[in-house]
């Protein structure tokens, strides 16, 4: 979100298991996340959701995933509806999914069929990023990643 907020050249993004409403994080959830949802004035910019609306981009998915243990289900459910409000079907997609702050081989095959589709009908997608080798690699390389950082695949 932050890339696309910054750079007019993200046409279409893909924001996986970190949306949600600032104030569905406090008190509980606030101390698990990094220095980029305490920025120092980025609440006076707008709530999380609405950054979105400063973008250039055409388009965006994102994914929740529901037993998120850093983010609050009714925080993400609210955002959702914001993001609805805000963009429309036509520019917004969200997807919620089951389980723990993990980026699954099923999220992985949605993001990567997301951007493809929009990118090439926005005529500026590589004809690689569809292809069988390039999922094949992106989700292998995700999952050790995956298996890096929570132990388990």
């Amino acid at each position: 979100l932050a890339l696309a907020v910054l750079s007019t050249r993200i046409r279409n993004y893909v924001i996986t298991c970190m949306m949600t409403t600032f104030q569905s994080l406090l008190p509980a959830y606030l101390d698990a996340h990094s220095w980029l949802l305490q920025t120092p004035g980025l609440w006076a910019l707008g709530d999380w959701p609405e950054l979105t609306g400063r973008s250039l981009a055409q388009g965006f998915l994102v994914q929740y995933a529901l037993s998120d243990e850093l983010f609050p289900e009714e925080g993400m459910r609210q955002a959702h509806q914001i993001l609805e409000s805000l963009h429309g079907r036509e520019s917004y997609t969200g997807s919620f999914w089951p389980g723990d702050h993990v980026f699954t081989a099923a999220m992985q095959s949605e993001a990567i069929n997301y951007l493809s589709t929009t990118l090439r009908a926005a005529g500026s997608a590589p004809d690689h990023l569809s292809s069988p080798t390039h999922r094949h690699l992106a989700t292998e390389d995700l999952d050790d990643s995956a298996t890096r950082s929570h132990g388990t695949r």
